[in-house]
């Protein structure tokens, strides 16, 4: 940003060069003398009727200051013959940068970890943490991260009776904004957990189950007092947030993952390997959250709900929101590999989500296979003594696209509740309509991937390398359809549109080492 001088010197030749008067010696004298304001006239154009400036100060040093931070943890951690456990709790304190208003945050966290095992064939491992953060900083600060860059430097912070002063109209002072425009709090609260679960069944034959839970909650608090503004003699300007206002809002969400898979593993013959996997899994999601909006307070210093004014139905905002999702899943696999040549992967699975109606909500059963052979292990290619590693890869398979830009009911038409009755009293109701045209014939994307590649590696492993070819279609995906303006509405999305994408990569890279110094260089 320009000092005052800086900006005088720029300010004069731009007037001269379009035939206007510049700034004056005596000006510049002033400026450079940090003289006394002239209250009758100001010496840009435009500003003539505000007092001028000649003082220069830098915004950023008179708003920024230095943020400190500090942190503190404590963990144990032991076990025994079956069994292990790790305990760590935390604490950070930042201060933040501003010199004015409130700003911090505190953050809390704690981790529980216990794993046992019963009888050489049950292993247990347990995942428990709770982390909490609470921020405060000032409402309007979005606000004066806007203003500063564009203040210029002559204008003071204070007038001469120590109020902030509010500058040629339009200027709002970022040190009184921070000061009295109000604060932001937040509490952001996770608790986590996950209870995972291996029984061997047979020596070759595994059960895995693994149950977890995230629950979050949110409490957001905003408050915007009245406050008065100060022309420099003193006087009052204006006042500020007229009616004062207070936002609360809070939100709790929760998701849930059970899953649950059994995995066979054979060897025979030292070179014949086969792996079987099924597997079954549930999600779901769950948010609950309201916010409600209270309107002229009887007092600056109490926000509480039940001081608000109740006597205009516009002061009555209040809303609320609700969204759920669930996912079931069936997946599995078959691997075998023969001598560590030959190597082949099939997998299938067939998915349902509760975000397309019910008579589209499972998906197709999508099958894929890949293929490779690992010409490195071949004693046509030990005996040249070049390769350290090559390897050649095909596949193809489809998978399904549910993560869609759209809601998660919209294949039902919903009602939007919106605006406010001109008559009656606060709680006469809200008028609704359709919002939306629905479609219930939506249903998952599919999507086809061809790949083939190669890998390769030289010189002892140092020069490592891979290159793939690859062709992604999707031929149902959903799309805007294009309908006349005429309908009324916006239109539902459909499967009708298609995407195909081709490309290839290449990747290259150098692994070396020059005594104990290693390194490794890339290039992509």
């Amino acid at each position: 940003m320009t000092s005052t001088l800086q900006l005088a010197e720029m300010y004069d030749e731009g007037m001269k060069n379009v035939g206007q008067p510049g700034v004056s010696q005596d000006v510049f004298d002033k400026i450079k003398a940090n003289a006394e304001p002239n209250l009758a006239s100001g010496w840009l154009k435009y500003l003539e009727n505000f007092p001028g400036f000649y003082q220069s100060q830098n915004w950023n040093d008179a708003v920024y200051g230095a943020g400190v931070q500090q942190m503190h943890n404590i963990s144990t951690s032991g076990g025994g013959d079956n069994n292990t456990y790790l305990f760590s709790a935390g604490y950070q304190r930042n201060e933040g940068t501003f010199k004015y208003g409130e700003n911090h945050s505190d953050r809390y966290n704690l981790r529980m970890n216990y794993d046992f095992k019963f009888f050489d064939r049950l292993n247990i491992e347990t995942r428990t943490s709770f982390e909490s953060q609470q921020t405060v900083e000032p409402t309007s600060l979005n606000l004066v991260l806007y203003l500063l860059p564009k203040i210029g430097s002559y204008v003071p912070i204070y007038n001469p009776k120590g109020q902030y002063y509010k500058y040629q109209g339009g200027f709002r002072n970022p040190p009184q904004y921070l000061e009295e425009g109000g604060l932001r709090k937040s509490d952001i609260s996770n608790f986590s957990t996950n209870i995972k679960a291996d029984l061997m069944i047979l020596s070759n034959l595994k059960l895995v189950v693994q149950m977890g839970v995230n629950l979050g909650f949110s409490n957001n608090n905003n408050t915007n007092p009245s406050f008065n503004e100060y022309n420099w003699d003193g006087s009052l300007f204006g006042r500020v947030n007229v009616p004062n206002t207070a936002s609360y809002s809070n939100s709790k969400n929760l998701y849930k993952i059970a899953t649950a898979y059994l995995d066979y593993n054979k060897t025979l013959f030292d070179k014949h390997k086969f792996n079987l996997m099924a597997r079954s899994s549930n999600e779901s999601y769950d948010l609950q959250g309201q916010s409600i909006t209270g309107y002229n307070f009887a007092s600056n210093e109490l926000f509480t709900l039940n001081l608000a004014d109740r006597t205009k139905t516009e002061y009555s905002q209040f809303s609320g929101n609700a969204s759920d999702w669930a996912l079931q899943s069936y997946f599995g696999r078959f691997s075998y590999s023969y001598d560590r040549k030959y190597l082949v992967d099939f997998t299938t699975r067939m998915d349902g989500s509760s975000k397309f109606a019910p008579s589209k909500r499972w998906s197709a059963l999508f099958p894929s296979i890949a293929l490779a052979w690992n010409l490195s292990e071949e004693n046509f290619i030990q005996s040249l003594n070049t390769f350290n590693n090559l390897k050649l890869r095909a596949s193809w398979g489809k998978s399904g696209n549910q993560d869609l830009v759209f809601g998660n009911y919209d294949y039902i038409p919903l009602i939007s509740i919106t605006g406010t009755y001109p008559f009656g009293n606060p709680n006469t109701g809200l008028p609704g309509a359709v919002s939306n045209i629905a479609s219930a014939g939506r249903t998952w994307e599919t999507i086809e991937t061809k790949n083939a590649g190669i890998d390769f590696a030289f010189l002892e492993s140092k020069l490592v390398g891979s290159f793939d070819y690859y062709i992604k279609s999707n031929n149902n995906m959903l799309v805007n359809a294009q309908l006349p303006a005429t309908l009324g509405g916006n239109a539902p999305t459909q499967n009708i549109g298609k995407l195909e994408t081709k490309g290839w990569d290449f990747s290259i890279g150098w692994n070396d080492k020059i005594g104990d110094f290693k390194y490794i260089h890339y290039e992509h």
